[in-house]
């Protein structure tokens, strides 16, 4: 019974030697922060993605819009005002016209566009 208790203490110590203070922080922050992103992810995605998982950018409000990768605030402003200003896009390609979106910017876009 004593040499049981012992080992049971024993594997405890030398489990809790190895983990530092600062892992036991990290780790839980890590996960706290997984964990709310995740549900605001997937919140917001529901309520503005359309059923195909796309985002058509003619008719996309700014914040929808900001849900495309490689797309922030202003690019998504940017895209709404040149879309009010140019008519509806013709081509994902016109999204090249506006200031902030290069040839690798549009590469992350277009799996989640479209027209």
């Amino acid at each position: 019974m004593q040499l049981r208790s012992f080992c049971i203490i024993f594997t405890f110590l030398i489990t809790v030697a190895f983990i530092t203070p600062t892992q036991v922080v990290t780790a839980k922050t890590a996960t706290d922060t997984t964990t709310t992103d995740t549900k605001k992810k997937s919140s917001s995605k529901k309520a503005t993605k359309t059923a195909t998982g796309k985002i058509n950018i003619n008719t996309a409000t700014a914040k929808e819009l900001e849900l495309i990768p490689g797309v922030g605030p202003v690019i998504a402003k940017s895209i709404v005002a040149y879309r009010k200003k140019n008519g509806k896009f013709k081509s994902t390609k016109d999204l090249l016209n506006i200031k902030g979106i290069g040839e690798k910017t549009l590469k992350k876009m277009k799996p989640q566009l479209k027209m």
